[in-house]
């Protein structure tokens, strides 16, 4: 049986023992997201895409193949650790209006794992706690890890935000974090991955990189 020191932001459980990766971050995702709207044209919840890097990728599958195969069947266990443990983090995912906290379920659904081209990737949906009217509102979204465990960028070979059943002409506005300078970056190298937090010095700067994108329909 793996050993789990840790949720790890649970994307499939790095081990502080034999994790594929030395530094803060330790786990790269490339991630897409998409807004989901009812036939009311209220926000109803997130469909999440989040590609990990190769690295983990290879080391989160081991013991998890059917005959040889990747196949959703028999990731689906995996699939299970990743939702139930990135529970305790809320997803990584916020949502708000204004100055209003829309939360969200505590359980995502509908999620599943792919594993091709030696990449592992994510599927899930985490849904609004209610559905919230979209006319005439601008909703902010988040996803990032503030201890930058993780490290969360949108994905570039396709659209990093889709609109699904939006009402109307609703906008998108992506926005992306500044690259971290070199000192911060070799500050963040030093800490190894048994430590889950960043120091106090440094979450000033890792609270900041976020990406966020904005919804905003007429």
């Amino acid at each position: 049986m793996r050993y789990w020191p840790h949720a790890l932001a649970a994307l499939v459980g790095l081990s502080a023992l034999g994790g594929t990766a030395e530094a803060h971050p330790h786990v790269l995702t490339d991630v897409q997201e998409v807004v989901v709207f009812d036939k009311q044209g209220q926000v109803t919840g997130l469909k999440s895409i989040w590609r990990f890097d190769d690295a983990f990728s290879a080391y989160a599958v081991q013991g998890y193949d059917d005959k040889g195969k990747y196949t959703r069947a028999s990731l689906q266990p995996l699939a299970q650790i990743n939702v139930d443990s990135l529970a305790d983090f809320k997803y990584f995912t916020s949502l708000k209006i204004g100055d209003q906290q829309i939360p969200m379920a505590k359980k995502a659904t509908d999620y599943w794992l792919a594993y091709e081209n030696g990449v592992l990737t994510l599927h899930f949906t985490l849904a609004t706690s209610r559905p919230v009217p979209a006319r005439g509102r601008t909703f902010e979204f988040d996803i990032y890890d503030p201890d930058y465990f993780v490290a969360y960028s949108f994905m570039t070979d396709r659209p990093p935000v889709l609109l699904a059943d939006a009402p109307g002409e609703c906008s998108i506005k992506v926005n992306q974090p500044d690259a971290l300078d070199a000192q911060t970056a070799i500050l963040l190298a030093q800490i190894p991955a048994s430590q889950r937090s960043v120091p106090d010095s440094l979450k000033m700067i890792t609270s900041k990189l976020n990406n966020g994108f904005r919804v905003t329909c007429p």
